[in-house]
C-alpha cells in the first residue's frame, strides 16, 4: 500500500524521489499508459465508420461525373454534430504519445 509523503521543496531531486517511492505500489503509470490507446481504438473506429458513411452515400448516386466532386462532407457523421471532438482527441493522444516518450528518456537518462 503507497503512503503519503511530505515533500521537502528544497530540493527537487528529493522531493521526485520521494513521489516516486510515494506511488510505487501503484503500477499507475503502467495504466495510465492505456489511456492512449483506447482512444486510439476509439477515434479511429469512429474515422474508419465516417469513411464508410461518404463511401455509402457516393454507392447510392450511382452516377460518377469527372471532376465533379461527389462526396459531400458533413458534421452529422461525427459524435455530437461536433467534429472539433475527434480534433481534440487526436490532439491529446499526440501529446499523451509525446509525454510518455519524454518521460521514458527522461527515467532513462536519471
Amino acid at each position: 500500500m503507497a503512503t503519503l509523503v511530505a515533500l521537502d521543496h528544497a530540493d527537487p531531486v528529493t522531493d521526485a524521489e520521494a513521489l516516486r517511492k510515494a506511488v510505487q505500489g501503484w503500477h499507475a503509470y503502467f495504466w495510465v499508459a492505456f489511456i492512449p490507446f483506447i482512444l486510439l481504438l476509439a477515434v479511429g473506429t469512429k474515422l474508419e465508420h465516417v469513411i464508410v458513411q461518404l463511401a455509402h452515400e457516393v454507392a447510392e448516386k450511382h452516377v460518377a461525373i469527372e471532376g465533379e466532386l461527389i462526396v459531400q462532407p458533413s458534421d452529422d457523421h461525427f459524435w455530437f454534430n461536433r467534429p472539433q471532438i475527434v480534433l481534440f482527441l487526436i490532439h491529446l493522444i499526440l501529446f499523451q504519445n509525446a509525454f510518455e516518450i519524454a518521460y521514458f528518456f527522461w527515467i532513462w537518462v536519471s
